[in-house]
């Protein structure tokens, strides 16, 4: 089967890029990058990051951009349900922040293959003491297979240790499920039949 002429490619990606970037800097940063679709569709998605710079970009057009691109490559690709769910992560810096973005850096790219944890973003206080993590789920078996993996790969508590955890979710938050050993539950709101609810668990 023939390709499309370069010039088509070209056209789908100013239309693409258009489409999913409203901010024209971002839009030029990415058009400088790569050719045309091809580019987009290819080559391998840390090197579009790297090129693209793409970490650096706010969490919620980070987020419009990798879900186009996905689509773009037939990647899977997770969509926000009505039990969707945020979990808030808040750690002590303890270590040298060198080390720790680059314990981060390998995070997030783990996190990249499970298309259901829609966002994973760090978050550091001007003074570098702390760190505050929001991932957000398309479930709450996104969020257990989440909770499983950083169970086998835990935190380095040489770098930075974990001091509370929160959920923010749709439906129901089970309150028969104990908190994690060595944890203290805070707090439990829930609201309406079927709730908006927050779970906070502090050590």
């Amino acid at each position: 089967m023939a390709l499309p002429p370069f010039d088509a490619l070209t056209a789908a990606l100013d239309a693409l890029l258009g489409q999913h970037i409203a901010n024209t800097t971002r839009r030029a940063r990415v058009r400088r990058a790569v050719d045309c679709l091809d580019d987009l569709r290819m080559a391998p998605l840390a090197h579009i990051e790297f090129a693209t710079d793409v970490s650096s970009w706010p969490a919620i057009p980070r987020l419009r951009f990798l879900r186009a691109l996905r689509e773009l490559r037939g990647e899977p690709v997770a969509r926000a349900r009505r039990d969707a769910r945020v979990g808030r992560y808040e750690m002590e810096v303890v270590g040298a922040l060198e080390d720790i973005n680059e314990d981060i850096r390998i995070r997030q790219i783990n996190a990249q293959a499970d298309p259901d944890l829609l966002d994973f973003e760090w978050f550091l206080t001007p003074d570098g003491r702390f760190l505050t993590l929001l991932c957000t789920y398309a479930d709450v078996l996104a969020q257990q297979r989440s909770f499983v993996r950083s169970m086998r790969n835990p935190l380095p508590e040489s770098l930075m240790v974990l001091k509370s955890m929160r959920t923010y979710g749709s439906r129901a938050l089970r309150l028969g499920n104990d908190p994690p050993p060595g944890w203290t539950e805070v707090m439990l709101l829930t609201e309406h039949q079927e709730p908006v609810g927050r779970r906070s668990f502090q050590r």
